[in-house]
């Protein structure tokens, strides 16, 4: 049977049920291990701004490229995609 709600169960994976250290802890290890984690959570954010920097660069180009018959651009884009006559029509 399905589950309900998968949200829990995902985020599960992302947010530890209790903190990765004591609540006793001492100040100096956890704030060691802010900083271990802090660093990969900047690269992380780097490399998804990368990513879309280089996406909104990608959909500048599509926009300002010009096509010779654009009906027949989107008949090709059609066939490639699959596309059914619902899709068809919302595209026209």
């Amino acid at each position: 049977m399905p589950r309900a709600n998968p949200v829990p169960h995902l985020m599960a994976k992302v947010i530890p049920a209790r903190p990765p250290y004591p609540p006793e802890a001492d100040i100096a290890p956890l704030s060691a291990w802010i900083l271990r984690n802090f660093g990969r959570t900047l690269r992380g954010l780097e490399r998804v701004s990368l990513k879309l920097v280089k996406q909104k660069y990608q959909v500048r180009i599509s926009i300002e490229s010009e096509v010779d018959s654009p009906l027949a651009t989107i008949e090709s884009l059609n066939r490639q995609f699959q596309l059914g006559e619902k899709e068809r029509e919302a595209v026209d």
